[in-house]
């Protein structure tokens, strides 16, 4: 299963992902959170996240797409669902990830 939780900032998205995920064993995917994972863990995108971020630059919808595509790979195998916390975030990540969920055979629940 696939979710997708989308909201201004401040709306609630992050508690109400916290208590589905809770309930039903769902992998809760924040942008934020995992970026600063990949940060934390000094991985190579993490590193290169790191250096945009202290650019004072946004990181790019393809790495960011590469993350997503790797995290539900990981993330569908182990858990009952992925629920993806505002996420996308704009029209071209939307159309991304269609087109990664497409290559998956998987969609939005």
């Amino acid at each position: 299963m696939l979710l997708v939780l989308l909201g201004p900032p401040g709306a609630g998205k992050g508690t109400q992902a916290e208590l589905i995920c809770k309930d039903h064993n769902f992998f809760h995917f924040s942008t934020g959170n995992i970026l600063r994972d990949e940060i934390n863990n000094e991985t190579a995108v993490g590193k290169k996240i790191k250096e945009i971020i202290n650019q004072g630059k946004l990181v790019s919808d393809k790495i960011i797409i590469k993350i997503v595509d790797n995290i539900i790979t990981k993330e569908l195998s182990t858990n009952k669902g992925v629920l993806l916390d505002g996420f996308p975030r704009n029209l071209s990540q939307a159309l991304a990830l269609n087109l990664l969920l497409k290559k998956k055979n998987h969609s939005i629940t």
